[in-house]
């Protein structure tokens, strides 16, 4: 999973909560389609979805292709992608890594991806990213509902539509109500009722988990496992690498609530190595 997100968000917006059962099969299908953990889709995707991708990837199953167009995302072979190069195609960013060549639409690029947001492609100090131009003052406003942000480790302007997400801009970051205060950028993430609280960039971000999923809240982790999420229980921890297969059926943790779903049920053909396969 891509792990650069620079402005955090964190509601699946855009339309009424999913429900316990869809968001767990959503996670299965993500986790066995965009080469990432079923459990950790609690922790570090889902969160990222908008209710239109949430669906998107439930009707596309067992599409894996289906699946990442609904991220803006496609990956095909190519044997001439040795080195690793990050670079843009017109508004596309392309990265071609071990035989594989991947793009990214970003004018439909997801926050799930965590490439930057903006509707073209930039050339940054490290490679290409999706963005809105070269910056190099730092800033952080919001313009109605979107919030900018000029990150200048990367010379780039990035921004984000909060509305999309069901949120607001204040301070230059999208935020579920009572977000958007001063804080400290090393303060850990933590539960506060039904939300997560994080600190991003000095300012405090709030994920509603009731509006997540249908019933769900925020439950703080352990002292091995000290990410907080958003679930239904805490009976077990969304770790990554933990799903197991029964016959055709894949076992994981639903964000804390032990669940299996039956691969063939959503269209694919089997259970393999914890994840459904439609090979």
């Amino acid at each position: 999973m891509w792990r650069f997100a620079l402005i955090c968000v964190g509601l699946i917006g855009c339309g009424s909560s999913i429900s316990a059962d869809e968001a767990a099969s959503a996670c299965v299908i993500f986790g066995s389609c965009m080469g990432d953990g079923i459990n950790d889709c609690y922790t570090d995707a889902m969160p990222y979805w908008t209710t239109a991708e949430a669906r998107c990837v439930l009707a596309a199953a067992p599409d894996c292709t289906a699946v990442r167009a609904c991220f803006g995302m496609t990956l095909v072979a190519d044997p001439s992608c040795t080195a690793r190069t990050i670079t843009c195609e017109g508004n596309n960013m392309v990265t071609c890594s071990d035989g594989v060549r991947s793009t990214i639409s970003c004018p439909d690029a997801s926050l799930t991806l965590r490439v930057g947001t903006g509707a073209t492609c930039v050339m940054t100090s490290t490679g290409a990213l999706c963005g809105d131009a070269s910056c190099s003052a730092a800033t952080a406003t919001c313009d109605g509902s979107v919030a900018k942000v000029c990150n200048t480790d990367k010379g780039v302007l990035l921004s984000v539509d909060c509305a999309s997400y069901g949120q607001t801009c204040t301070s230059g970051a999208c935020t579920s109500a009572g977000g958007g205060g001063t804080c400290a950028t090393s303060t850990p993430a933590s539960c506060d009722g039904a939300s997560i609280v994080r600190c991003s960039g000095g300012v405090e971000l709030r994920t509603d988990c009731s509006a997540l999923v249908t019933g769900a809240s925020c439950f703080p982790g352990s002292a091995t496992n000290p990410e907080v999420y958003c679930g239904l229980g805490n009976a077990c921890y969304p770790e990554k690498g933990a799903e197991t297969c029964s016959g055709n059926a894949v076992g994981f943790c639903a964000g804390g609530t032990s669940s299996t779903v039956d691969c063939t049920a959503l269209g694919f053909t089997r259970c393999i190595s914890g994840r459904c396969s439609a090979i």
